[in-house]
Order: C-alpha cells, then sequence, then structure tokens
C-alpha cells in the first residue's frame, strides 16, 4: 500500500479533522481491501441493477447532477449496511476505527505507568515523629524525601507505611511489612529487638530538652525538680532520664507522665494547661519557627539538653534494598544539592551531618 495516506475524521470522538484528497485503501466489513473509489463503484453497480428491476431504464434519464446525488446516497447506504462509514471520499470500518483508538490509549497509558511498574517496592515505616514524620503537619520531612527519591531515580518505588512508634521493631523484622525506617537511632530499643538491621551514615544529630508553657514568674529552676509535675510522653519512644535510656512505659513508672500518640499533642496539651512540662526535641522546635503560629513566644525552653541522638537510615537486613543501595541513593540527591535543600526546608541546617 505504498503512497496511501492517513485519513482524518471530521468530528470523530470528538476530534477535528479534515479528509484528505487521495483516498487510502480501507478495511470493508467484508474483510476485503478496496479503495474508496472500488467500494463506490460496487454501490453504484448494485444500485443501477436494483433501479433496472423496478422502474426499467427511467433511472438512466435522470439528469447528471441528480443522479450523481442519488448514487453517492445510495453507496453510502450501501457501506452502512456492511458497518462502514462514509466521511467523504473516506470509507472507515467503525469498530475498526473505535479498536484503534482504545489501543492508542492503552500505549500512551503505558508510556506513563511503565517505570512505576517495574520498579522494586520499598516500604518505609513512618511513626509519628515530628518534623520528621507526622499526620498532623501539612508536610514532614519523611514524605518530602520519598517524594524525591521517587521523582530521582527509577529503580525503586518508595511507599510510605504509617505504623504506631511501638510497632517498629515488628515492622523491619522478617515477618514484617517493611524495608526502612528513616530518621531512626539504633540506641532507641534496637539492641533488644532482635531484629537483623543495619543504619547508613548519620545524617543528622539531633537533642531533647524538657518544654513548659510561658507563665510569669516561672524560670530555668521550673526544671531542676520533677517531682509533682505532670509530663507529657510518646507512648513507644525512649527517653534519657537521670543518665539512663528508658522506654515510654519505664518512665511512666518513676514519674507522672501522660503519654498520648504524638508531640504535636503533648504541645498543645502543654499550651492549654493539662500538662505541666513535655520533652520536645530541637528539631521539631526548630521546624515550628516556620508554622504561621507562634508557638516558641509561648514556650519556656530548657537549657540543659535531656538527651543527644544520631539519626541515619535503618535498614532490615536481607529485605527489599540494602543499607548499601540507601546509601547510593542519598549521594545522588547531595550532588544536586536537594538533600541540603530539603533540610533547609524545615530549618534543620545546624543539626545536619551529612553534606555533598
Amino acid at each position: 500500500m505504498s503512497g496511501v495516506r492517513v485519513a482524518h475524521l471530521p468530528g470523530a470522538f470528538g476530534l477535528p479533522g479534515t479528509a484528505d484528497a487521495a483516498c487510502p485503501r480501507v478495511r470493508c466489513a467484508h474483510l476485503l481491501f478496496l479503495t474508496a473509489s472500488e467500494c463506490e463503484a460496487r454501490g453504484v453497480k448494485q444500485a443501477a441493477v436494483g433501479r433496472a428491476k423496478q422502474t426499467g431504464e427511467a433511472g438512466a434519464r435522470q439528469p447528471s447532477g441528480a443522479r450523481a446525488k442519488r448514487e453517492r446516497s445510495e453507496c453510502q447506504g450501501a457501506c452502512a449496511s456492511r458497518c462502514v462509514r462514509y466521511y467523504g471520499c473516506v470509507l472507515v470500518n467503525q469498530r475498526y476505527a473505535v479498536n484503534r483508538y482504545i489501543l492508542s490509549l492503552l500505549i500512551v497509558c503505558s508510556l506513563f505507568t511503565g517505570n512505576a511498574l517495574s520498579r522494586e517496592p520499598v516500604y518505609v515505616a513512618a511513626y509519628d515523629f515530628p518534623p520528621f514524620f507526622s499526620g498532623t503537619l501539612e508536610t514532614d520531612v519523611t514524605t518530602e524525601l520519598v517524594n524525591l527519591l521517587n521523582d530521582n531515580q527509577n529503580e525503586y518505588e518508595f511507599i510510605i507505611q504509617a505504623i504506631p512508634p511501638n510497632g517498629r521493631y515488628q515492622a523491619l523484622s522478617a515477618e514484617g511489612c517493611c524495608d526502612v525506617i528513616f530518621f531512626e537511632s539504633l540506641l532507641w530499643g534496637w539492641q533488644n529487638a532482635q531484629v537483623d538491621v543495619a543504619t547508613t551514615f548519620p545524617l543528622l544529630r539531633g537533642s531533647e530538652r524538657l518544654v513548659a508553657k510561658k507563665v510569669a514568674g516561672r524560670d530555668q529552676s521550673f526544671f531542676e525538680n520533677l517531682e509533682g509535675l505532670k509530663l507529657g510522653g510518646v507512648r513507644g519512644y525512649h527517653y534519657l532520664f537521670g543518665g539512663t535510656v528508658m522506654n515510654s512505659e519505664e518512665v511512666a513508672k518513676r514519674y507522672s507522665i501522660y503519654l498520648s500518640d504524638s508531640r504535636i499533642t503533648n504541645l498543645r496539651m502543654l499550651l492549654g494547661g493539662r500538662i505541666d512540662a513535655a520533652v520536645l526535641n530541637d528539631e521539631l522546635l526548630s521546624a515550628l519557627k516556620n508554622s504561621s503560629v507562634n508557638y516558641l513566644e509561648q514556650l519556656l525552653i530548657s537549657d540543659r539538653v535531656e538527651s543527644e541522638y544520631e539519626l541515619g537510615v535503618v535498614v532490615a537486613t536481607g529485605k527489599g534494598i540494602s543499607v548499601e543501595e540507601v546509601q547510593r541513593l542519598v549521594r545522588l540527591l547531595s550532588r544536586d544539592e536537594k538533600f541540603n535543600h530539603l533540610f533547609a526546608r524545615f530549618n534543620l541546617q545546624r543539626f545536619q551531618l551529612y553534606r555533598r
């Protein structure tokens, strides 16, 4: 079929177009390939035979213009009986055109989804630890880092799986749902968890301190004695008190503490006067500078750091991704400053350890 040109169908499927001057070969319903003129000739011949039987030669004596108009109309009818639509000088099998259109849509969709379908899924365990992950804040560091990772490589698809803080060990176990945890410290109970994990190089160094509501006459001496104070903490967290790292249940045995599911909840309870003091991380306090509400002016922040820690990516051994691959992807983001820009967005530059 050399020299065949593509026909544009006016009005078909809501798409504008015009018929080409040259008629292509088209597929009729009876599966024969005919040119438009051949198909039209067949229709004219059949119409003439029918007229001769009914009216003799009367139809042949019609004026040439009227005859041509009638023959074209009968040609359209003959083709329509074969499930063929007529567009100017182009005959197109309607069913064939629809199938071609659907196939084209499927091909286009596959171009957009092919990369995502071929990626290896990596499930990211994420528990409430603002600003690194929070269901309360508009966004968080982990969510933005996952977006960066997915946008800048085609090998892995990182998927966030929200978990409670005390479910992190089970999540990264051999039978668990997840492969990695971002911004985690091995000091937080992993030694006794009996889970085979490794950690990347540290990404940042964080710290925690006591915070109270600012009221008249209250100063730093308020934090010297915790006896009689109602504290706020998070269920599943680990705290350093008196030189000893304790989980939240152990802290509850020694102090009067209300355990919530979020540090944002602790902050709200503190400002509402429902608790006297809470342990907050400096990274959250720094990120709150970007908030539309000026929380820091309402807080008395202890000068004494209660604990310090280094945060990296904890990776389950033998699961979806290796610790070496995670480090390679972090370096990839750092080459064009994306990693540094992410920390700057949350005012975390002063905590950052890994830089390009």
